[in-house]
């Protein structure tokens, strides 16, 4: 179950890690909880809800000193929790700002600047090397110089 539920877990909230989701995620955890526990103990009808809690939940994590995390004592695999996902702030673009506009060169420049683009390790050098500026819109240096 563990191994079926994580890639959904991290998924989705890979998808809404750049929503206002906090709460959210929570939210998701909680109801995840819940299902789990209610899933342990009509497993073992028998056992008591303390030993229920000590076969399946804990501090699997070493990384968080969260104890209530749903996991398997004998792999060591454990249910990964939405609020483990940080959340990642868009970047608002300044009204009417158009990549193609010249004016505009600047503004673009200093906004690749600041965060770097998930691109590749050799379009991140020529951008370096070219100050954020793109060969195509002939504002490189020795540009003017050109016939």
């Amino acid at each position: 179950m563990i191994r079926r539920l994580n890639p959904i877990i991290r998924g989705w909230a890979a998808y809404y890690r750049t929503q206002v989701s906090g709460q959210t995620f929570k939210a998701l955890d909680q109801h995840l909880w819940a299902l789990t526990y209610r899933w342990a103990l009509l497993s073992h009808r028998n056992k008591s809800r303390p030993w229920v809690f000590a076969r399946y939940f804990g501090k699997f994590n070493r990384a968080r000193q969260d104890r209530w995390v749903f996991g398997d004592r004998s792999s060591g695999a454990y249910l990964h929790r939405f609020a483990w996902t940080g959340i990642v702030r868009h970047q608002i673009v300044r009204h009417r700002a158009s990549p193609d506009d010249p004016a505009l060169t600047e503004y673009w420049a200093s906004r690749r600047r600041k965060a770097p683009l998930p691109v590749s390790r050799t379009y991140r050098w020529l951008l370096t090397a070219q100050d954020g500026r793109h060969a195509c819109n002939g504002t490189l240096h020795g540009a003017a110089d050109r016939p």
